[in-house]
């Protein structure tokens, strides 16, 4: 994967030991050429019909806004 993240932080990520930002999911997606909603779509059928839209709108968030304007919207 070339999205420059060391292998053994990558390792840590896909083993649920560390948190990760959403900068780093969406570098990841960007890597998989993949939208950052997809590395959750697996998990969907434990979500709730209001959890999977609060993660469509955060994908909407990551692929419509720039890095400013996110972090504006997530401060408030």
């Amino acid at each position: 994967m070339s999205c420059l993240i060391d292998r053994s932080y990558l390792g840590k990520i896909e083993r649920g030991e560390v948190n990760v930002s959403l900068d780093t999911i969406e570098r990841i997606a960007v890597s998989l050429k993949v939208d950052a909603f997809e590395l959750f779509a697996g998990h969907n059928y434990l979500l709730d019909e209001d959890k999977r839209d609060i993660l469509e709108k955060i994908n909407l968030l990551l692929t419509l806004q720039d890095n400013e304007e996110l972090i504006t919207d997530l401060r408030y």
